[in-house]
């Protein structure tokens, strides 16, 4: 550990044009990412990148964006730079993702946030993640009015960096960990900041008979052990969903009058596949609809973020409940470890 950043692995793809001296760098480097104390030279290297993709870009009407860490003025962030390409329409979508093609860009897909599209750079140049979306979108939406109210509150910005700190210090070689590790306090910083230009503070929220359903919503890891307790007559125990979670392309949650009621999370190999595990519904609110709801909600979001096919254990006094909700029996191979 050194002073001023921290150390943790990332994936390759991250290391494209490597790091150096804690900066967005251009020559090759090691496999860790650092967390950085704040670099002026960031917006000069975000302008370069401007340029470039203004360049690739010619001919379509876009906003380029400096979003995320690297651009909050006095925030520690990992030095690499992450970058909107905003275009006016979801029609102008795929001709931006064809030029960014043409001039080296990976396309990667959504990598799990319906509404974006995400590149791997080329070789070379300040390292960057790009992505692509349109004007007003939620994934628009949350860079920006993140890193707006970040820039403005530099109270809030300490917050973030003393939890991405603690996190990093805490999870050193779990990138995975570490991303997730924060996501709660951007969830309630996002909602802070839709409230205060007063869009929607909660856009994933849908309410039916009294039950409110969300998308990825915070939630007490104690309550997720409770109704989990409840809904399957155990013990309250020390529920895997915290371990799980980083692996997680999101969870569904079913709140009545403030009370946990249903919870689903889904699992995903980062491509194609997605795994539904333990949906549980209160004992008190089951067989009134609440888990086909949660598993509906569930097949949307999996299917808005790519994923083909979804996979559930296929227990057999659940055959009517998985049926119902569109599923399938087939044969697969199964072996008890312990």
């Amino acid at each position: 550990m050194f002073r001023g950043f921290n150390i943790f692995k990332v994936a390759p793809w991250v290391l494209d044009g490597g790091i150096r001296d804690g900066q967005a760098g251009t020559v090759a480097g090691p496999a860790f990412l650092y967390l950085a104390e704040y670099d002026p030279v960031w917006p000069v290297r975000f302008a370069e990148l401007e340029v470039r993709l203004r360049a690739a870009l010619r001919g379509i009407p876009v906003e380029i964006e400096h979003v995320g860490s690297t651009s909050v003025p006095g925030l520690a962030a990992k030095p690499m730079l992450d970058i909107d390409v905003v275009v006016q329409t979801s029609a102008d979508v795929s001709v931006a993702v064809k030029c960014l093609e043409t001039a080296g860009y990976r396309a990667k897909g959504t990598r799990g946030v319906p509404g974006r599209e995400a590149f791997d750079q080329p070789p070379g140049g300040p390292v960057h993640a790009l992505y692509v979306v349109v004007t007003g979108s939620k994934p628009h939406l949350d860079h920006v009015l993140l890193r707006d109210l970040l820039r403005r509150r530099p109270d809030l910005a300490a917050r973030y960096e003393s939890v991405k700190r603690a996190n990093a210090d805490r999870l050193p070689a779990d990138s995975l960990g570490y991303t997730d590790a924060k996501a709660d306090l951007i969830t309630e910083l996002l909602m802070l900041a839709r409230s205060e230009v007063g869009v929607s503070v909660d856009p994933d929220a849908v309410e039916e008979n009294g039950v409110v359903y969300r998308w990825r919503a915070i939630v007490d890891d104690r309550d997720v052990d409770d109704l989990h307790a409840d809904a399957f007559g155990e013990t309250p125990g020390r529920y895997r969903w915290r371990r799980s979670r980083p692996l997680s392309l999101g969870w569904v949650t079913a709140s009545e009058d403030g009370r946990l009621i249903g919870f689903l999370n889904v699992a995903w190999d980062g491509n194609r596949h997605a795994f539904l595990l333990d949906t549980a519904v209160a004992s008190d609110r089951q067989r009134r609809g609440i888990g086909r709801h949660v598993v509906a909600r569930a097949l949307e979001e999996a299917h808005k973020a790519g994923c083909e096919w979804v996979h559930v254990d296929y227990e057999r006094h659940l055959s009517d409940f998985y049926a119902a909700c569109g599923f399938t029996p087939t044969t697969g191979g199964l072996r008890l470890l312990n």
